[in-house]
C-alpha cells in the first residue's frame, strides 16, 4: 500500500514504517525507550518523534500520519543511526 503525504511546504514526502521486534533487539529499544508493546512513534530529526496513542487501526494510524505530515517544512530523508540493521 503506497501513501500520498503532503508536507506544509505543498511538497510530496513519503513515510516509510519500520517494524522491530523487541526481544531480539532488546538493547536497541532500552536505548529508545520503549517499555511496551506495540509502540507506535513517528520520528523526525535528532531522534525526536511524536507517539501515537490513538486507536490500533489503519484508517486511525494513517489520519495521525497525514497531520503529522501536514504541519512540518523543510523534511530531509535521512533514517536514523539506530535504524542502521
Amino acid at each position: 500500500m503506497k501513501l500520498d503525504f503532503v508536507d506544509a511546504d505543498d511538497q510530496p514526502q513519503r513515510v516509510k514504517m519500520l517494524k522491530v521486534n523487541c526481544v531480539d533487539y532488546e538493547a536497541t529499544c532500552r536505548e529508545v525507550g520503549i517499555n511496551a508493546y506495540p509502540s507506535v512513534r513517528l520520528y523526525t530529526r535528532h531522534l525526536k518523534f511524536d507517539a501515537y496513542q490513538g486507536p490500533r487501526t489503519i484508517d486511525a494510524i494513517q489520519e495521525f500520519l497525514k497531520q503529522k505530515v501536514r504541519v512540518s517544512h523543510h523534511i530531509v530523508t535521512r533514517h536514523h543511526d539506530i535504524f542502521s540493521e
